[in-house]
Parts: C-alpha cells; structure tokens; sequence
C-alpha cells in the first residue's frame, strides 16, 4: 500500500512537471475553486494548473475500496466541471481492449490507464503505449490513435 502511494505520488508529480502552468490556489478563479468544492468535496491534496483557457485540478480521491487513485479534473472559467480522469488498473478495463491491443500492436508495453468521464459525452478510456494514446468506448470498442 505504501508502494503504491509513492507510486501514485511520483507520478502526479512528473505528471505536473511535464504539462501546463503550475498555479497556487490564490491564483485560481473563485469559481473554479467553489466547483473544485462543490464536485469534489472528497479530493486530497490538489495541485492546480492552467490548461488553455482551462483549470486542472490534479489530486487523489479514495475509491470505495478505501485504496488511493489519481485523478484529475478539469473545470472552465466559470467553474463548470468539464471532464473527470481516473487512472485505473489494466484489469478494470472493458473486456476485449486488452485483446485489441495486443492483437494489433506488438510486444505492448502499456504506461498508463485512464478512465475519463465528460460531461458533454459518454465514458472513454485512454490507453498509454509507445507515444500513443488508444481511445475506447465504455463498451471497450476501439475510437482513435492519437499522438501523445
């Protein structure tokens, strides 16, 4: 358990040291900071960045097993929460994107799982290998490649 909290701790960590501008709390919006609240009451040690026009909150949230997850969550300017993003296990995936993926791509080394909720679409998870991003449904149909 400890393992994977430093685990988990590292990777918000590289996480924000590779992406957009870190900000201090008195440097977010008063209303992004009320829908931090008001959405994610239960959200452990926040760390904001700014993304475009955007605000992310990263942080750990506990899951009803009680273990810690990353997570993140990106709101608008007018505190209007966006998307949610968890990183999960290779196991709570959809059945049959492990296959798709090892059909399809040799020797996968995966880096990274990703459940990510939008309020304005359906469930997607987002699958890291090789400098790439697999996007699936939340019936584990493949979607897209990106670029990472």
């Amino acid at each position: 358990m400890k393992k994977q909290f430093f685990l988990t701790l590292l990777a918000i960590s590289i996480f924000q040291l590779s992406s957009a501008q870190t900000l201090k709390p008195k440097n977010v919006p008063a209303p992004v900071l009320e829908g931090m609240k008001k959405y994610l009451p239960m959200a452990l040690l926040v760390e904001w960045e700014k993304e475009d026009a955007d605000y992310e909150a990263n942080f750990f949230v506990k899951d009803s097993t009680g273990r810690l997850r990353t997570a993140s969550a990106l709101f608008n300017a007018t505190g209007t929460l966006l998307e949610i993003e968890m990183i999960i296990s290779k196991d709570e995936l959809p059945s049959g994107v492990l296959d798709y993926i090892n059909s399809n791509y040799s020797n996968p080394k995966i880096k990274e799982v990703s459940q990510v909720s939008k309020l304005s679409g359906p469930k997607t998870y987002e699958i890291e290998i090789k400098g790439k991003e697999l996007i699936f449904d939340s019936e584990g149909k493949f979607i897209r490649e990106d670029l990472d």
